[in-house]
């Protein structure tokens, strides 16, 4: 017995013996791993905190370059030749943002008020991208050691310019460069040569080397080492190594800065100091080992009363996730992974939005979900569903579900494969009501398509043809084609069908010309900056016809990628180039007007002063005469009418030279009055009638039938016009001849208008060829005895073709010597609106008084 005993205690202790070696063993290896992890979550956590500084820099740089974006956005707006206002726009933002300068042509620097940094400018690089970072260095205008922010403008005018903003170094110093190990370590930024930019205030830090490769001694580090770390620098990457720094085994991590600069943050520890922090970790796992061997123990003697407490707090966790699952404010549901999908479980969120209560929950469980979706959205929901099943990560959804009522709503969740209490596979999916969102999203949408169908309406009044062009892509889209022109646009699918289609119809005088439309010349124009190509031309349309029109292609700038876009816009000016022609008529007309009166006025000066000379010799004789014999009544009388005759002469005289002067001064207006044309025209005919019953003439009026009789125009302009024609057809007409009247209606090239002819044609003594060219210039008669004869100014006809050009009319003759003339007036109104017409048989028994002698 006591040998049995002997040998179970002999049997415990080399057992004994071997656990404990084993222990030794295992905690020898243990220490050893622990060691080494230990060491590697040091270097870990340095790195990380390196890469913690360099993210403080890059997140200050970033705002500052948000900043200069804004800033370089309002430039924009400016021409680079406008410095003036570019200096007033920069004074103001720097009482915002301080040391904030442009640079751009010929070194010109504003704000002017603030003098630049010539340092930053030398170091200025043209060609070095949209942004940049300038090195630290000593500033030229404060002594201090500043950095600078750089980033290009692109003005309107096409030039460019810098914005350039100065940091001093010591004011963000602190905030990125960072000291490790109770103080121990500190920070550098260098360049990818090693070159110290920027050093930590710490104490440990070397203010007067100026390349950190020279701090390590190639004596005492291995130079192989010493060359990879330079490569890692200029290679811009992220790692660590163990250098002799100072005699002192030292840790350097590094990573790149990044922000468009070669810079790089590299953090230095003692690596006494990271092994101090490990030693002491492990003698904390030592102990942690040491306890929890003595908690297991304790926790073997435990366990049995701990499994009867952990039962009851099973069941009081149980109870109290079930709560929080129904008092959280989102919808939760589990469903299940097996077609046809299922609600298994809903929390009371989910039943409120979904339309169910507590007494009739039980409508949830096992409910089809097809029930509660569209079909549509059903099938995108299990699409979904595949997904996450498949690839086990969480799905963001955005669907429509149908609550118990059958109305809609929108909902934004996740789903999520997970395993329920009993490891089997099962969907979580977490969800919320956004209806509300969605609806203003949809309002949102509608606002901005109504803000685009506003902008194309009110560009569609003025072009009938808006096109939108890919150059690169060679694409067109019609925006906008309005119904009822007479070109066939809208089927074309390429820009190159589309221009050669049109170019069929362009009248020969401008092809050459419309080879600026071709797609390749618009992609060189528009490369070269030039903004639009604009083409007036004649083009053949539907019916047959050529008219004008202009066409302009816009060059639109593209930020989302390189292709070339530009918009189409065309219309048809036919209306614009007839008046433009009439007006240049009118001027040319007006100049030959002024020529040959210039020429013309020594003569007028000599027949007026004749024929104002004649009147007043006259009016002063038969004065004379009648005061001689104030006791004949008889003789004071005929003197009397005598001077009345020759005054009313004279006051016609004067105020035809009054009417031409205001037609040269341009001071005569025409006045928009409504009018009845018929009713004037019978007004004239009655006013001159009785001048051709005097010489026994026939006087034929023939009124065809007037659609609109009411119109808009100058009355007093128009009568004068016409008493001018009829009385020169009456006085150069002799005795017994025929003076014939027409009046008629035409449509017009006007928009809104027609045409109303005045046409009077006699059997006069005509016009030779000779006096015909020069018929409408001032102070110009005929050399025919008759018309010598007859008193005038020769103004009369001037002044009527002044009159009809200034209505927008036109005036046609046609004469032969010694036959007679033809005088036609064209002139356009638009209706007035009211349209009193003029009793049909009246104007008859006008027209038929107006025959005969």
């Amino acid at each position: 017995m006591k040998k049995l005993v002997r040998n179970t205690r002999r049997t415990v202790t080399v057992g004994a013996a071997a656990l404990a070696l084993a222990l030794c063993l295992l905690t020898t290896h243990f220490i050893s791993n622990v060691k080494t992890q230990l060491w590697q979550q040091s270097i870990n956590t340095i790195l990380e905190s390196t890469r913690q500084g360099r993210s403080t820099l890059a997140v200050q740089l970033d705002e500052n370059y948000a900043d200069l974006r804004n800033i370089a956005g309002r430039l924009a707006d400016y021409p680079a030749s406008d410095s003036a206002a570019l200096d007033t726009l920069l004074r103001e933002i720097n009482t915002l943002e301080s040391s904030v300068h442009l640079i751009f042509g010929e070194q010109v620097c504003l704000p002017s008020d603030q003098p630049c940094d010539q340092q930053a400018l030398a170091q200025l690089d043209p060609h070095g991208g949209d942004q940049a970072v300038i090195d630290p260095h000593i500033s030229s205008v404060t002594g201090m050691d500043v950095f600078d922010l750089v980033l290009e403008v692109d003005f309107s005018d096409d030039q460019k310019g810098y914005l350039i903003k100065e940091f001093e170094v010591r004011s963000i110093v602190d905030t990125f460069t960072l000291s490790f190990y109770n103080d121990a370590g500190f920070s550098y930024v260098v360049d990818a040569d090693g070159d110290v930019l920027i050093r930590s205030p710490h104490p440990r830090s070397n203010k007067t080397v100026q390349n950190l490769l020279d701090m390590l001694s190639s004596q005492s580090n291995d130079s192989q080492a010493l060359a990879l770390f330079a490569d890692s620098l200029k290679s811009a990457e992220t790692g660590w190594a163990i250098f002799t720094y100072e005699g002192e085994r030292t840790v350097f991590c590094f990573t790149p800065v990044g922000l468009h600069s070669d810079w790089a943050l590299i953090s230095i520890i003692p690596e006494a100091a990271v092994n101090a922090q490990t030693h002491a970790l492990l003698r904390q796992s030592l102990a942690l080992v040491a306890s929890a061997v003595l908690g297991i123990s304790a926790l073997v003697l435990l366990y049995l009363r701990h499994m009867t407490k952990t039962q009851r707090r099973l069941t009081h966790q149980t109870n109290y996730i079930s709560h929080l699952y129904n008092a959280l404010p989102e919808a939760v549901a589990l469903i299940s992974t097996t077609q046809p999908y299922r609600l298994l479980q809903l929390n009371r969120e989910g039943w409120r939005l979904m339309g169910y209560t507590l007494e009739n929950s039980d409508e949830v469980l096992n409910l089809d979900l097809r029930a509660s979706m569209p079909k549509l959205d059903y099938e995108h929901f299990a699409g979904q569903i595949e997904a996450a099943i498949c690839s086990g990560e969480k799905i963001n959804l955005v669907e429509m579900m149908k609550n118990r009522d059958g109305s809609v709503f929108w909902t934004s969740g996740i789903i999520e494969k997970t395993l329920d209490e009993n490891g089997e596979p099962v969907l979580i999916y977490a969800f919320h009501d956004i209806t509300k969102e969605k609806q203003a999203e949809e309002a949102e949408k509608q606002r901005t398509l109504q803000e685009r169908l506003t902008l194309v309406s009110a560009l569609s009044n003025a072009y009938p043809v808006i096109i939108s062009l890919n150059l690169t892509q060679d694409q067109v889209q019609f925006v906008y084609v309005r119904p009822g022109l007479m070109i066939r646009l809208g089927e074309q699918e390429t820009y190159s069908q589309l221009y050669a289609e049109l170019e069929a119809s362009i009248d020969l005088e401008f092809r050459q010309d419309y080879r600026q439309f071709q797609l390749n010349a618009l992609q060189e124009a528009f490369a070269g900056g030039i903004g639009e190509v604009v083409l007036e031309m004649k083009m053949k349309l539907t019916d047959e016809q050529l008219h004008w029109t202009t066409t302009q292609i816009i060059h639109v700038n593209n930020p989302y990628s390189e292709d070339q876009l530009a918009i189409l816009i065309s219309r048809r000016t036919d209306e614009q180039r007839l008046k433009a022609e009439r007006q240049q008529e009118i001027l040319k007309t007006a100049l030959e007007n002024a020529t040959a009166a210039s020429a013309a006025k020594s003569q007028f000066l000599s027949n007026m002063s004749h024929d104002i000379r004649t009147p007043m010799n006259a009016i002063v004789g038969m004065t004379a005469i009648a005061g001689a014999h104030l006791n004949d009544p008889e003789r004071v009388q005929a003197c009397l009418r005598k001077i009345s005759l020759s005054s009313k002469h004279l006051l016609s005289l004067i105020n035809d030279i009054l009417d031409m002067s205001k037609i040269e001064s341009g001071k005569l207006t025409i006045a928009q009055e409504p009018f009845n044309f018929a009713e004037l025209i019978t007004e004239v005919v009655e006013l001159v009638r009785p001048q051709a019953e005097e010489k026994n003439q026939i006087f034929e009026f023939q009124p065809e039938r007037l659609e609109k009789e009411g119109v808009v125009g100058d009355p007093l302009r128009i009568r004068q016009v016409c008493i001018n024609i009829l009385s020169n057809a009456v006085k150069y007409t002799p005795e017994g001849g025929t003076i014939t009247l027409e009046i008629s209606q035409r449509s017009s090239l006007y928009k809104g208008c027609q045409n109303f002819v005045f046409r009077c044609a006699d059997t006069g003594i005509g016009m030779e060829p000779e006096f015909m060219t020069r018929l409408f210039q001032p102070f110009e008669r005929s050399d025919h005895p008759q018309a010598r004869n007859e008193n005038g100014t020769g103004l009369g006809m001037a002044i009527t073709k002044n009159l009809v050009d200034l209505m927008n009319g036109e005036i046609q003759v046609t004469s032969t010597a010694g036959q007679g003339s033809v005088f036609t007036v064209i002139l356009p109104f638009t209706a007035a609106k009211s349209n009193r017409r003029t009793n049909s048989c009246q104007l008859a028994e006008r027209a038929h008084s107006g025959r005969g002698r």
